[in-house]
């Protein structure tokens, strides 16, 4: 099968917020991520979403001197299919690439 990555993938588990535009309505889910590139992110979902679709991926990593925001506004470019462990993986590529800032004292999300 031929490599159809862009930019080098890095491992990186973390819990996400996916937010997913569909006919105009955002709607918002808690997944996994499975690896990001400086373009985009893969998540493991827990059921399908639609491909071509508006998305936000947000991380927040808690650490007490500087927790980090990155985020990933964007679109789903990919879905595919359902793996054995019963999750979809998700490809979010990012409109202007993977943004980070510091994250909120409190811990919420935008």
């Amino acid at each position: 099968m031929q490599e159809r990555r862009k930019k080098r993938r890095f491992a990186f588990k973390q819990e996400v917020v996916l937010k997913l535009c569909e006919n105009g309505i955002w709607n918002e889910l808690r997944a996994v991520t499975e690896n990001v590139s400086e373009i985009g992110v893969l998540i493991l979902v827990d059921s399908s979403v639609p491909a071509l679709v508006d998305g936000d991926a947000t991380v927040e990593i808690r650490d007490n001197n500087f927790p980090v925001r990155l985020s990933c506004p964007g679109k789903v470019v990919r879905v595919d299919p359902i793996l054995e462990s019963g999750k979809v993986p998700v490809a979010v590529r990012c409109n202007h690439g993977l943004t980070i800032s510091k994250a909120h004292a409190s811990g919420a999300q935008n």
